[in-house]
């Protein structure tokens, strides 16, 4: 039988229907009357079990130079730079699974060859380079790859963020995409269960690898409260899902702008009206959900520079629903 699914998934989907189901199935006696009584209890799990991959407080890790004392380091290399592995060097002990919701941010420089594993549990790994020079990871039975090789020699910060049903790879900041596999078209979506029982594999310099359970904040991101927002055309005062121009910038993934339903006709201006001069390097920008009507295929982008609106960029994007960014030159300061 051929999976387009992960267990892990497939489980999480399922399990909390099983209550009910197995009720109807046996016919019981003890079965609930009502669907507010068949909710699941805080702990349904058996006792000693983790399915869900959880990591406890103390579990979560921050290495670099000068806490790597505190773990079971091999053939590891406390230089100025950072910690030196060989492809022999390895970090033990660590916290084994860690399933959806945590981030691992590693500011790593590969100076190897060829395949570059970062860590492994069991038999799913986290690679800096797989075979074919990407990043990736193997969990279960699927292979998946994102859209970046990192150059050899060159320092670079990753964050691996983990959802369920979502996984997300920035580079320096850049939401890296990941590589759609022909032999897998159904999935899209998916869960990943960080690989982090032990670290090694890799020669390079590992400047410091950090697993938390906080929510990712991209340090590209201009923090909202920095700026105010209007539009030439929005739909007031639309729905919960889309309208205001504000959806645009919620950070919200769901929600977003639509222009004025009718009476309205394109081009359209969003200006960002920031509050202090900031340093702008890009633009990133999200299509809204499952793309087609309204998705932007051409823009322009001005920046205000010593009183003048100056272009800084213009092109064209593909019509579907993948984010799209433009790197620009720093831009400093703008308003």
């Amino acid at each position: 039988m051929k999976l387009d699914s992960l267990l892990y998934d497939i489980f999480k989907r399922f399990f909390k229907s099983m209550q009910s189901t197995a009720e109807r199935t046996w016919g019981s006696d003890r079965a609930a009357k009502t669907y507010a009584d068949r909710i699941q209890p805080a702990s349904v799990y058996a006792p000693q079990s983790n399915p869900d991959k959880t990591v406890a407080e103390e579990d979560l890790f921050k290495i670099n130079p000068e806490t790597v004392k505190d773990y079971l380091a091999k053939k590891v290399q406390k230089t100025e730079a950072g910690l030196n592995f060989e492809k022999d060097s390895t970090i033990e002990g660590l916290v084994g699974d860690a399933g959806p919701s945590h981030v691992l941010k590693l500011d790593v420089t590969v100076t190897g060859d060829g395949q570059q594993t970062f860590s492994t549990s069991g038999n799913n790994q986290l690679y800096l380079a797989d075979k074919d020079g990407y990043l990736a990871y193997t969990f279960e039975q699927f292979h998946i790859q994102f859209n970046k090789k990192l150059e050899k020699n060159k320092r670079y910060q990753i964050s691996v963020v983990t959802k369920p049903q979502v996984t997300e790879v920035y580079v320096d900041g850049e939401k890296v995409e990941r590589i759609a596999n022909p032999a897998n078209p159904r999935l899209a979506h998916n869960s990943l269960v960080l690989p982090l029982e032990t670290i090694g594999g890799f020669k390079g310099i590992l400047h410091s690898a950090e697993l938390s359970n906080e929510a990712f904040v991209n340090p590209r991101l201009i923090p909202n409260d920095h700026f105010t927002v209007s539009a030439t055309s929005q739909e007031l005062p639309g729905t919960n899902a889309e309208g205001p121009v504000e959806k645009a910038f919620d950070n919200d993934p769901n929600t977003f702008w639509h222009s004025k339903w009718s009476g309205h006709q394109a081009p359209f201006t969003v200006a960002m009206n920031l509050k202090a001069s900031e340093t702008v390097n890009g633009l990133t920008y999200l299509p809204r959900p499952g793309g087609g009507n309204g998705v932007v295929t051409s823009y322009e982008i001005y920046a205000q520079k010593d009183g003048q609106m100056v272009k800084v960029a213009s092109g064209t994007w593909e019509n579907n629903a993948k984010e799209k960014t433009v790197n620009l030159m720093p831009l400093k300061p703008i308003r």
